[in-house]
């Protein structure tokens, strides 16, 4: 017979989600908040599966429906929504506090993860919409290796390797930097093949 899983408490989420890589204190409440909201989709859904059944049984039974077995008992959504907030808050003071979560670690990962890839304005992008502060964004921003034209030399390198010999190339690859978050100025110097 297969064995049910138990469920999954909101710390044992906010500790499956953060063994797969460190998150800031916003991602992880945005996180958790979608994930309660769907735990309680499907557990009214259940429910109401549950209620239907038993009332068409009542009424095989020849019992009609009385209007207790038709009510939901669901919590006002506001009220849900506090407790869900305050919930996550209590569960993220606790995952703090032992070290498990923490922005500006959360910060250096993605740094370090995406230097190779892309430019200073999209790292600082990216570290934004984690919800990480001004300061945080600054010392983030402080430990990218090298500097951005090296950065953008090397990515341009692997990716085209040679400089363009035509003006749609010389676009083409000015747009494959500037995608990627270089600044005007280092575009037009590694496009064109500068080495000072």
């Amino acid at each position: 017979m297969p064995r049910i899983p138990a469920p999954v408490s909101l710390k044992g989420k906010a500790l499956q989600l953060l063994a797969a890589r460190d998150y800031t204190r916003t991602e992880m409440e945005r996180k958790l908040g979608q994930w309660l909201r769907e735990r309680d989709a499907r557990e009214a859904e259940e429910a109401a599966n549950a209620q239907t059944l038993a009332s068409a049984a009542r009424t095989d039974e020849g019992e009609p429906p009385s209007v207790t077995h038709l009510r939901d008992g669901s919590i006002d959504p506001e009220t849900r929504q506090a407790e869900h907030a305050a919930a996550i808050a209590e569960a993220l003071d606790a995952m703090e506090a032992k070290g498990f979560l923490d922005d500006s670690r959360a910060a250096e990962a993605l740094v370090h993860r995406r230097a190779g890839k892309l430019g200073n304005s999209r790292i600082q992008q990216e570290l934004r919409q984690k919800g990480l502060d001004a300061t945080a964004i600054e010392q983030a921003m402080e430990a990218l290796p090298g500097s951005e034209l090296e950065r953008a030399r090397e990515i341009w390198r692997r990716k085209f390797g040679s400089v363009a010999d035509t003006p749609n190339e010389r676009l083409k690859q000015m747009r494959f930097l500037a995608s990627r978050g270089f600044s005007a100025g280092v575009v037009h110097q590694v496009v064109r093949g500068d080495n000072d």
